[in-house]
C-alpha cells in the first residue's frame, strides 16, 4: 500500500510539472531501496538538443531500457529545479547522477556520450 501511495505521489507531482525537492529525492530513494533498485536523477533542459537525444535513447532503445529497469529515474529541469541544480552543482546538461540507498551520489556523467558509453556508465 505504501508503495502505491509513493507511486501516485510521484506521478501526480511530476505530471503537474512541479519542481521537486530533497524530500522527493528521499522518498524516491526509499522506494528504490524497497524494490532493490537504484535512483537516477537526470537533469535536462527544454531547449537542449543533447538532452532530447538522451531522452530518446532512454525511452526507445531496448538495451538501455533493459538496464534502466533496475533504476527509478527522476527528471529534473534545470530551469525549474534550481535548488537541485545548485545542490548537485549542475553546470551543463544532460547530467545524470546515480544515487545509492542513502541518497548519496555514487557516480555521474555529464553530456551526451552515446549508447555504448551510457550503457557502460550504468553497468559499472
Amino acid at each position: 500500500m505504501n508503495r502505491i501511495f509513493i507511486y501516485l505521489f510521484l506521478s501526480l507531482f511530476l505530471i503537474q510539472g512541479a519542481s521537486f525537492s530533497q524530500d522527493m529525492i528521499t522518498e524516491t530513494v526509499k522506494l528504490a531501496k524497497s524494490e532493490d533498485k537504484k535512483t537516477i536523477i537526470l537533469f535536462s533542459g527544454k531547449y537542449c538538443s543533447w538532452c532530447k537525444k538522451l531522452e530518446n535513447l532512454i525511452n526507445n532503445d531496448d538495451d538501455v531500457k533493459n538496464i534502466l529497469s533496475s533504476y527509478i529515474i527522476l527528471h529534473a529541469d534545470i530551469e525549474k529545479d534550481l535548488d537541485m541544480v545548485k545542490k548537485y552543482k549542475v553546470k551543463t546538461v544532460p547530467a545524470v547522477f546515480i544515487l545509492d540507498e542513502n541518497g548519496e551520489i555514487t557516480k555521474n556523467i555529464v553530456g551526451y556520450k552515446g549508447k555504448e558509453q551510457f550503457i557502460n556508465f550504468l553497468s559499472q
